[in-house]
């Protein structure tokens, strides 16, 4: 069973694409904050794409 979430928010920062070592392979990581106002109180999430999701996010 695959978990779906689907988040609206405005992003806090600039994306940006890093890369991590896995089995002598580098692997495209991005990572960036969503910041969802409800009423007068803000929450920043933690999120997060790996490999085809990094690429294309960077890519917007």
């Amino acid at each position: 069973m695959l978990n779906k979430v689907q988040l609206i928010g405005r992003l806090s920062h600039d994306l940006e694409k890093q890369y991590i070592n896995s089995n002598n392979e580098q692997i495209p990581k991005i990572d960036f904050q969503l910041a969802v106002t409800l009423k007068e109180i803000t929450q920043f999430i933690l999120c997060g794409g790996f490999r085809k999701q990094a690429d294309n996010m960077k890519n917007i």
